[in-house]
């Protein structure tokens, strides 16, 4: 999973609009699951890694994510070759 902090400095990079980038930052602090276990919660833990899947941003902060990593980091033919089809997957 991604930290947090990858994903902010992922889309400040990228040129993403301020008001997105302090949404991100204000909430991301917050954001918290509850575990459940045949219907008896077992309790509460923090997100600190990754974004909810389902999450209207999550495309955006996956996809820039991934493309500040592609261009950071040494890269094989095929890791370009899986990151053009994970970006094909979630533009349909």
């Amino acid at each position: 999973m991604v930290p947090h902090s990858w994903i902010l400095e992922s889309v400040t990079l990228m040129g993403i609009a301020d008001n997105i980038k302090r949404l991100l930052r204000n909430t991301m602090g917050n954001w918290k699951t509850e575990l459940n276990v045949y219907g008896t919660t077992l309790g509460e833990v923090n997100i600190r890694r990754g974004i909810f899947q389902g999450d209207s941003l999550s495309p955006l902060c996956v996809q820039s994510s991934m493309l500040h990593g592609s261009e950071t980091w040494p890269i094989r033919k095929e890791n370009e070759m899986a990151l053009q089809r994970a970006e094909m997957r979630m533009v349909r």
